[in-house]
């Protein structure tokens, strides 16, 4: 039989826990802050927010729709983003994709068709090669202080806008040995990367040594075209024998240079009958 004390001890104690449990769902609300709503935003909520804003990548920006007062992560590089000067072109919903980081710019995409939904993403506000402290050249100065952020060098900043300077490398194989019938076309391509853009030379030295010639000149008939890019720190120059005959063995010799150094491609070429 169970007495009138058992029952009212249980009563009391589902009581307890119930009052607990709402006292509990009273503090995680009491952590979320209640601003006035902003057209398109997502509804509070406490788990919302970045528990260690230490370990955004890069960084912590406001709240587009102020949930969380401390902040949240800033939006990553091509990553969905907000930027309320584009009002009307962005759906309201695009709010909660957040701000993007600091150096980097929330710009409307180009490449969707006409009835896809506007979508904005990060970008880099400033485009263009950067030399860190660290004498290594990046590709845009977000990307410098990107990794700078996240492997949390202090040290590690802008040395100057540009390149850093570096010594002529080559971006092919630097001995080459080549094999051709007479009568047949042949050319020689030098790719190199260097900046400042370094000045590129070439040479003939023939199979026995006695002969030596700079390229191109009326001894060696030789023809070199060069070019500069794809990017600021690439330049390009091929070598062109129209017609080879056996006066045309021998080594030919490709060589940068610029105020940090030089680098050399050798080929041999050989003409069989």
């Amino acid at each position: 039989m169970i007495h009138f004390e058992t029952v009212l001890l249980l009563i009391v104690s589902v009581a307890r826990v119930s009052w607990s449990v709402e006292e509990d769902a009273h503090k995680a609300i009491s952590q979320t802050p209640s601003p006035s709503w902003t057209p398109g935003c997502n509804q509070c909520a406490y788990y919302r927010c970045p528990g260690d804003l230490e370990r955004c990548a890069l960084g912590p920006v406001t709240d587009s729709c102020g949930c969380c007062p401390k902040g949240v992560c800033a939006r990553l590089p091509g990553e969905s983003c907000w930027n309320s000067t584009l009002q009307g072109k962005l759906a309201p919903e695009r709010r909660n994709d957040g701000f993007c980081a600091e150096n980097y710019q929330c710009q409307l995409r180009t490449d969707l068709h006409a009835e896809d939904e506007p979508e904005a993403i990060c970008v880099c506000a400033e485009e263009g090669y950067a030399c860190g402290t660290d004498n290594i050249t990046y590709s845009t100065t977000c990307q410098l202080l990107d990794v700078s952020r996240q492997a949390k060098k202090k040290s590690l900043a802008l040395k100057n806008k540009g390149p850093c300077p570096s010594r002529p490398e080559m971006q092919s194989a630097r001995h080459l040995v080549l094999v051709e019938s007479a009568g047949r076309m042949i050319s020689v391509e030098c790719d190199v990367k260097a900046f400042p853009l370094p000045k590129i030379s070439w040479r003939y030295r023939s199979a026995d040594g006695k002969t030596f010639i700079e390229l191109p000149g009326p001894e060696h008939d030789a023809v070199i075209n060069s070019m500069d890019g794809p990017d600021p720190m690439t330049r390009s120059s091929t070598m062109q024998l129209a017609r080879l005959t056996k006066d045309h063995r021998g080594s030919y010799e490709c060589i940068a240079s610029n105020p940090s150094g030089k680098d050399a491609l050798y080929a041999y070429l050989d003409v069989t009958d």
